[in-house]
């Protein structure tokens, strides 16, 4: 697991270099074996084409998300650990976080080998696995499920590992929320690179029947998907409306203070000012913690009709 908070041009091309080499080289692969083929003669022909272009693109786009959440995972934690003079602990962390990676390679490498058996026994395709496109389709999909496994434990875990970071060694309410919120940004571009993942799902059905029950399965697969991937996400800015309750009571106390030592302690002028400052900043905690939510909503919900809108589009135009 490679932490590097600030890389290189260099290095920053080889994050998306690997992952698109991977996607060439299973593309190639499926080609060679007749998987993919132009034009595509039968039902079997189609349900073939449609899985290898799918677990191409999806485990090229997981094997990316996950180095560029290792990469915004470094850059968060050294931001937090810069901000509370803990930076010499960034190795230990770092340690932390590899074991911990470790075990979740080994989790997918077992759940990575046991899906195709379910996929084949499932479709049917135990009996012709001495065909080379079955068994590609088989290989392949080993790595497809061992990188989504690793991907969905990767962006759930060191999202939290942060937010626990940040609650445990943060007393004052004005710098937790600040380094809540970068952990909610990053936890956010995370997420967006994981939902893009789910608007490509639909390549499994390019130019097939979906029945309106399988549309129904599918929608709350999305749901539910979302929700798994958003779900760091709800609990950081649960803790950081928890954090704003407490420093909007604070600001209202100081408010309520002013007021009562409005002609005792302070000239009018600048109580009124302070006054004024403190709601402007209360009403500006509650416009974004309100922000924050519809964001989630709309995360939550968007991708499963933009995507299938999305392709059905390019299916209509290209596939008719």
């Amino acid at each position: 697991m490679k932490f590097s908070a600030y890389e290189k041009t260099n290095q920053s091309t080889s994050m998306w270099a690997y992952p698109l080499c991977l996607l060439v080289v299973l593309l190639c692969v499926h080609y060679y074996v007749g998987v993919l083929t132009w034009p595509i003669h039968g039902e079997d022909a189609q349900r073939h084409f449609n899985t290898a272009l799918g677990t191409s693109l999806l485990t090229s786009l997981f094997w990316l998300t996950i180095r560029i959440i290792h990469k915004n995972v470094a850059s968060t934690l050294i931001s937090i650990l810069v901000a509370t003079n803990q930076l010499s602990h960034f190795t230990l962390h770092k340690n932390r976080l590899s074991h911990q990676f470790i075990h979740h390679v080994i989790v997918a490498t077992g759940i990575g080998l046991c899906m195709p058996i379910f996929y084949m026994v499932a479709e049917n395709l135990i009996s012709r696995i001495h065909e080379p496109e079955v068994f590609i389709i088989a290989i392949t999909s080993i790595l497809f499920w061992l990188l989504f496994v690793l991907f969905l434990l990767q962006i759930f875990t060191n999202t939290f590992y942060l937010r626990r970071l940040v609650t445990r060694t943060i007393s004052e309410p004005q710098q937790e929320l600040v380094l809540l919120k970068s952990v909610l940004s990053m936890a956010l571009a995370n997420s967006v690179m994981a939902l893009t993942g789910l608007a490509i799902a639909p390549v499994f059905w390019i130019n097939k029947v979906v029945p309106l029950f399988d549309l129904i399965v599918l929608f709350m697969f999305f749901i539910s998907a979302s929700m798994y991937l958003l779900w760091p996400m709800v609990q950081l800015s649960r803790r950081i409306h928890q954090v704003s309750k407490i420093i909007v009571a604070d600001q209202e106390n100081e408010i309520n203070t002013l007021i009562a030592s409005k002609h005792v302690v302070l000239p009018p002028s600048v109580v009124s000012e302070r006054i004024e400052s403190l709601e402007t900043k209360k009403e500006a905690l509650m416009l974004s913690l309100k922000k924050i939510r519809r964001l989630l909503v709309v995360l939550c919900l968007a991708p499963f009709p933009i995507s299938w809108f999305l392709f059905k589009c390019v299916e209509f135009f290209w596939w008719r």
